[in-house]
């Protein structure tokens, strides 16, 4: 048995026991230098005063000099060195133009005009607080001759008490088409609506401008809170003839007898209050020829009219010194053929009044001739053109009420009238004075008018009138149908 020996060494290798300062067999290593130098390069320390390597740096001067331009100080006048300014006279005289200064009379430099007094001043002193009193100086924009100031009087009051009634603004108009005038407006409060707000019937009001007067029923007002309105207080009315008419006026059905057109408006205006102003012919109407259905007085009178180629219409714009009255009008639509206007005294002169002017051609079928014949009774009559070829015929009319001769021939004379190709609209702005001064007044339908603008002399007749009340002014719009023959 052999013993095995305790130092148990390795027959394969023989260990070298460590060293403890653990070099490196295959490097010399080099110890870190405590300021941490880099062996790879050398550095330079910063400049304490930051200064650059690649420019050399000018300091800023104090007064900031500029080294590109010599600058120049400013002048303590401001002189432009582009130009040489000279001082404003203190008279404030242009030095590209002599002026001449202003004549207190207001005349104007560039027309030969002659200074006037001043018109259409009204004395307020007899008016109510409640009348609006403004100065308004229109210059016409042709035939200007002078220089006229307007006193502006616009008045609006309840008829039953006289209570004032604050207006804002209105308009008034009628036309040739139409029975009667209309107005729509506003007022300035609440309150002021309430007096003429409609109950148990219209609200008679009285309207009165620059001295003409009007009177309506007022039918609806309208009370609006939008706020982007800030309130405002509308109404609309009619004359009072709309009471001869629906819905005021009952409807009748009846066969008339042996009567005249004028008897007949005579029995159906009877006990009304209304009268009239006859300009139309008048004649005979046999027994049981002339019938109505459910019509309206007014419908009636209507139907007169039209018979002969007229109209009615209610009378308006009565001027100071005229008490107002219930009164209607019955008229031609063409007193005179366009033809014969020439040889005619107009109604109405129209020339410095004229503020703004525009034309419409308003062209119409060339008709040269036409038949007008009764119904159950009456005669068939052929109007014609004087020296036309009578070629172009127009629809045959029938009427109960054409029963003589003379009633066939206005009737078609008046139609034929407003056919054609050679008629114009001209609607013109018109200043209104005071019905003192009465040129040109209120202008009515089927009035002639002669109208000399900046070109010519011409006439025509109204078709249409509106007045309007704007603040501080007053216009009157009219449409006039010229022919040109």
């Amino acid at each position: 048995m052999t013993t095995l020996s305790i130092t148990c060494s390795c027959s394969w290798d023989r260990l070298n026991p460590l060293e403890s300062t653990c070099s490196s067999s295959w490097e010399d290593a080099t110890p870190l230098d405590v300021e941490c130098e880099s062996s790879w390069d050398r550095l330079n320390p910063l400049d304490s005063t930051c200064s650059s390597t690649w420019e050399i740096s000018t300091p800023l001067d104090k007064e900031c000099e500029l080294p590109w331009e010599i600058s120049a100080p400013l002048d303590k006048e401001c002189e432009l060195p582009w130009e040489i300014s000279t001082p404003l006279d203190r008279e404030c005289e242009l030095l590209w133009i002599i002026t001449t200064p202003l004549d207190r009379e207001c005349e104007l430099p560039w027309l030969g005009l002659t200074p006037v007094d001043v018109v259409c001043e009204a004395d307020n002193s007899s008016k109510p607080e409640e009348s609006v009193g403004i100065l308004l100086c229109e210059l016409p924009w042709f035939a200007a001759r002078s220089y006229i100031v307007i006193q502006q009087d616009v008045i609006f009051r309840r008829v039953s008490d006289s209570q004032a009634i604050k207006l804002l603004d209105c308009s008034v108009r009628t036309d040739i088409n139409s029975f009667a005038w209309s107005i729509s407006g506003r007022v300035a409060s609440r309150d002021d609506i309430a007096y003429i707000r409609p109950a148990s019937g219209p609200v008679e009001t009285e309207l009165v401008v620059n001295g003409y007067t009007w009177r309506f029923w007022i039918e609806n007002t309208t009370d609006n809170y939008g706020y982007s309105s800030g309130g405002a207080y509308a109404f609309t009315g009619t004359s009072p003839s709309v009471e001869l008419a629906k819905p005021y006026d009952v409807p009748v059905t009846k066969v008339y007898g042996l009567t005249q057109a004028q008897q007949i408006v005579n029995v159906e205006l009877l006990g009304t209050g209304w009268a009239w102003d006859w300009e139309i012919m008048d004649w005979i109407i046999p027994a049981d020829v002339f019938s109505v259905n459910e019509l309206t007085k007014m419908e009636i009178l209507s139907r007169i009219a039209k018979a002969v180629g007229g109209f009615v219409n209610t009378k308006g714009a009565f001027p100071d010194g005229t008490p107002y009255e219930e009164r209607l009008v019955f008229k031609y639509k063409y007193p005179v053929s366009p033809k014969n206007w020439s040889g005619e005294t107009p109604d109405h002169t129209i020339v410095d009044s004229i503020l703004k002017q525009s034309v419409k051609w308003d062209p119409k079928p060339g008709y040269d001739h036409m038949y007008v014949s009764g119904k159950n009774a009456g005669v068939l009559v052929h109007v014609k053109r004087s020296g036309e070829p009578w070629t172009n015929a127009a629809p045959t009319i029938i009427d109960d009420l054409t029963l003589v001769q003379n009633v066939a021939l206005q009737r078609g004379r008046n139609y034929l009238d407003a056919t054609g190709h050679d008629q114009s609209i001209y609607t013109m702005d018109l200043t209104l004075p005071d019905s003192a001064v009465g040129i040109p007044g209120v202008l009515q339908p089927g009035d002639l008018c002669e109208v000399t603008d900046l070109f010519e002399t011409w006439r025509g007749i109204v078709r249409g009138v509106r007045i309007s009340v704007q603040r501080p002014g007053v216009t009157q719009t009219v449409e006039l149908e010229r022919h040109h023959v």
